[in-house]
């Protein structure tokens, strides 16, 4: 009985060992990556589409994921990447996009596609990267055009568990049929968590990189408006300009319709001895924010470590108990 008590303890020991480097997270390579894009409608190639890179944050190699921090000239845009699902991804790269466009930020790169449909891009440092393609057109008068995405550059395979230098990404391309739109609504959402909601917002409407017009919401006008008169050859995008103290805003766009939402973040708190960075804690979009990964890394996951640990301790020191008292009952 107790040589197979010792056993036991030694095959849990054992597994334990070989626990820690399955669950180590491995390194990001170094050197550059490589992306390649493919724009097609149902199985169609789309040719001559300009795609565009937009590097709005740096790789951060931390457990149990893999985190971001925002930079450059993303560094100061109030969007919140933390703990965000499918859809929370899509509209943070919408509202990315918007101020891009708004505040005409140049993009990293720019390729156009071939023949086949593929962009090509090489050399790309690491990083978080905004990926949008500039809306085409056929002889009909469709439009085609794909919502903006966010991607970790390099990409991370699941089933090898290892980075790829190489990538690629399919956009998800929607044609539209020509319906000529004069008019645009904006509604805002407060998610304001019991903080001080203020009493209004300015929104702007902008297109090429001009202000077309703007607007105070707030509950005088039950914090809508629709922009009329608009050219409708023309793209638009609305974004908040004056987003209060302590808030995220998100920007997504169904139609003719655009919803901003304003959520207030909760205040932080330091642990007593702690240092501070000395920024502001009005919301996250700082070069120390550090933001939940694209993808989630399924083959890092920390969290079994610490119990499999506990577990180890706690049959070791039932199997020192156990053999104590049996010395002490010979």
């Amino acid at each position: 009985m107790k040589k197979k008590f010792w056993a036991c303890l030694s095959a849990v020991f054992l597994l334990l060992c070989c626990a820690f480097p399955a669950l180590a997270a491995p390194a990001v390579p170094p050197g550059t990556v490589s992306l390649r894009v493919k724009m097609a409608y149902e199985g169609q190639p789309l040719a001559d589409v300009s795609v565009t890179l937009h590097r709005v944050g740096t790789l951060v190699e931390t457990a149990p994921w893999i985190e971001f921090e925002l930079a450059g000239a993303f560094a100061d845009y109030p969007v919140s990447l933390i703990g965000l699902d499918t859809q929370g991804w899509a509209e943070a790269a919408y509202t990315l996009a918007s101020y891009a466009a708004a505040d005409q930020i140049a993009p990293s790169a720019t390729a156009v596609t071939a023949e086949d449909g593929y962009a090509s891009f090489t050399d790309l440092p690491s990083g978080l990267y905004l990926l949008q393609a500039a809306a085409s057109a056929d002889d009909a008068g469709n439009t085609y055009t794909a919502a903006p995405v966010l991607l970790e550059l390099p990409s991370y395979d699941e089933t090898s568990h290892s980075w790829s230098a190489q990538a690629e990404s399919v956009m998800k391309v929607e044609r539209q049929t020509p319906t000529p739109t004069t008019e645009l609504g904006v509604y805002k959402i407060w998610e304001t968590h019991g903080a001080q909601q203020p009493a209004g917002v300015t929104v702007e409407l902008v297109s090429e990189g001009s202000v077309v017009d703007s607007v105070v919401l707030s509950e005088s006008n039950y914090w809508r408006h629709t922009f009329t008169g608009l050219d409708s050859r023309k793209a638009y995008r609305v974004v908040e300009r004056d987003v209060p103290a302590g808030y995220t805003v998100t920007i997504s766009q169904h139609g003719d319709q655009y919803t901003i939402t304003n959520t207030a973040q909760p205040e932080k708190t330091e642990p007593p001895g702690a240092q501070t960075t000395g920024l502001a804690s009005t919301g996250p979009a700082s070069t120390q924010t550090s933001v939940s990964p694209v993808i989630p890394q399924t083959g890092m996951l920390w969290w079994p470590v610490p119990v499999l640990s506990t577990v180890g301790v706690l049959l070791f020191a039932l199997g020192w108990k156990l053999r104590n008292e049996q010395k002490s009952e010979k």
